[in-house]
């Protein structure tokens, strides 16, 4: 079992690396190839992945605790019931990638993109989805009070349910939003309202 603390990585081929139940303490991996590699049920700490690739992987059951994957591949990797616990994932991209039973609680999902993917009944509460792509996504009853949705592009998604109340929504496109059924404050109201063509005095 791989134990990890301290150790960086640049450019390095870790595809044939088995990190199940492995821990990983203060790395950093600077664009490596994780293709395809054995994640599951991992824990890393504070860790740092910068542009690397974990297309393929299978995550399973892993854990993350304040790292940060920035500007990483997740396309057609396996995340069943992956918990990422305060970490940043600014500029990642999850097209395709399986996120059956993942837990986000708080940290920094702007730029991802998670096009079409299924959030139903998350906890998302106070995590930033500046600028993230949305596009497509299920997010029915999900809990996104706080959040920072600025700029974010949330065009057919679909949010029956979902509870929006003091989430940051500037920039939305609401004429594309279909808010029936989702819980929304004043000031949002006011937004969408404004989308399509009301005058609020």
């Amino acid at each position: 079992m791989i134990e990890w603390n301290g150790r960086e990585f640049e450019g390095e081929d870790l595809r044939d690396v088995d990190f199940t139940e492995g821990e990983l303490r203060d790395c950093k991996f600077v664009n490596c190839d994780f293709r395809h590699a054995e994640l599951k049920e991992l824990q890393t700490h504070g860790c740092q992945f910068v542009g690397c690739d974990f297309s393929g992987g299978l995550f399973n059951n892993s854990v993350h605790h304040n790292s940060a994957f920035v500007n990483c591949q997740f396309q057609s990797a396996n995340l069943f019931v992956t918990e990422f616990k305060g970490c940043k994932m600014t500029g990642s991209s999850f097209l395709e990638a399986v996120l059956t039973g993942v837990s986000i609680t708080g940290g920094d999902f702007s730029y991802v993109n998670l096009r079409s993917q299924d959030l139903k009944g998350q906890k998302l509460r106070g995590v930033r989805f500046v600028e993230a792509d949305l596009y497509g996504c299920l997010l029915e009853k999900a809990d996104l009070r706080d959040a920072d949705l600025s700029r974010a592009n949330l065009a057919h998604a679909k949010v029956s349910g979902a509870d929006f109340r003091g989430a940051a929504m500037d920039g939305v496109p609401f004429e594309n939003l279909d808010v029936r059924g989702a819980k929304l404050d004043m000031e949002q109201a006011v937004l969408f309202a404004k989308a399509h063509g009301a005058k609020v005095d």
